[in-house]
């Protein structure tokens, strides 16, 4: 009788482990539900496909862009390090948090104190100024989704021309002004600060675009920006005076001067938490 339990429980487990199996892909993708459990998630490889999700080194992330806005990611950090380590793997791991990277060509990450060479491969496509919020609250790793192969194997011009033209990348600096690619840093750490872009973000957050669902409009928040810079408002870098040069700026949002702007927005009376949460995210 002792002998058939044990042969049963046998049984029980292999097909408990057949099941599991079958739930994950071998790159780590869950087809049942949008949070695997970690230890499930692959770490992130050159021979992924597209679409599969994987755990990756956010130091190993080359950006697409030259700045972000650092009131923002002060903001966003803060409230990441309230969050338990419990309910930061599980934010992280939702599908709208996952960081979406495009396989590009190799780069070397200068690993400081070391001589081995390291090479990347994956080029993120937003969430910039979470993952930098995560680097500033200690955090080395974040989800990453492969979201397309095929530029892969091109020289580094024809990477950036391409990442460009398909408006995957948006190379200018802090101050608005258009930079070659090169200008781009070769990780999260090396982001510029642009004030305008955090007052960009908190506008979209407090009013909402009234066309953005109409179609979709690239690195909007940016443009704002070049805006706002344009208009007479001030930011000092602490941010002191971040809620004042709000209200001007959804003022702003409101007039006639901003009508041929692409995604005017309709900045009506909306909450002041939804002001203040600004997660608006590039």
């Amino acid at each position: 009788m002792l002998g058939l339990l044990r042969n049963r429980i046998a049984s029980c487990r292999a097909r408990a482990a057949v099941l599991g199996f079958l739930a994950w892909t071998v790159t780590g993708v869950a087809f049942a539900g949008d949070a695997p459990a970690p230890a499930s998630i692959a770490e992130c490889k050159n021979t992924l496909g597209k679409d599969a999700v994987c755990r990756c080194q956010i130091e190993l992330l080359h950006p697409t862009q030259i700045s972000v806005g650092m009131i923002q990611v002060t903001k966003k950090a803060a409230k990441l390090a309230k969050k338990s380590d419990k309910k930061l793997e599980a934010y992280l791991e939702r599908e709208e948090n996952r960081v979406p990277v495009v396989m590009g060509p190799d780069w070397v990450i200068e690993a400081k104190g070391q001589t081995s060479v390291t090479k990347g491969f994956l080029y993120m496509v937003d969430h910039h100024h979470l993952s930098r919020a995560l680097i500033d609250i200690g955090k080395t790793e974040a989800y990453c989704q492969i979201k397309e192969i095929t530029r892969r194997g091109q020289s580094v011009d024809a990477f950036w021309t391409g990442m460009i033209a398909s408006k995957q990348a948006w190379p200018r600096d802090e101050n608005g002004v258009e930079r070659p690619p090169q200008a781009i840093p070769s990780s999260v750490d090396g982001l510029k600060d642009d004030p305008y872009r955090s007052l960009g973000g908190a506008v979209v957050k407090a009013c909402g675009f009234k066309d953005r669902d109409r179609e979709p409009e690239y690195f909007l928040e940016f443009k704002w920006a070049n805006y706002l810079r344009t208009t007479g408002i001030t930011l000092v870098p602490d941010g002191s005076n971040f809620p004042s040069a709000l209200d001007k700026a959804k003022e702003l949002a409101k007039s006639a001067d901003t009508a041929e702007l692409r995604g005017n927005v309709q900045c009506e009376d909306k909450s002041k938490a939804n002001a203040e949460e600004n997660d608006g995210d590039d």
